[in-house]
């Protein structure tokens, strides 16, 4: 039972180590979107939002539902561009 409680701990140690370093990429990811979207380097993404109000799928209803769509993605902007 110790070998086994063991291995759940390690595993589970390095899951964690797996997900903190996977939230630490994606963060960094988004500071750095900013960041180039600030400097001009990237274009927003266009979206569109259409407002549904009450809708249901069978068993669930949803209440102030709106859908979200990019219609158009981010891209880099070249030195031409800008």
């Amino acid at each position: 039972v110790e070998k086994g409680w063991r291995r759940g701990v390690d595993q589970a140690n390095r899951m964690f180590t797996i997900q903190l370093n996977r939230l630490e990429r994606d963060l960094l990811g988004m500071a750095l979107y900013r960041e180039l979207l600030a400097k001009g380097m990237l274009t927003a993404p266009r979206l569109t939002e259409q407002l549904r109000g009450v809708t249901t799928d069978g068993p669930t209803l949803m209440v102030n539902d709106r859908l979200l769509e990019i219609v158009e993605n981010t891209r880099f902007v070249t030195n031409d561009q800008r």
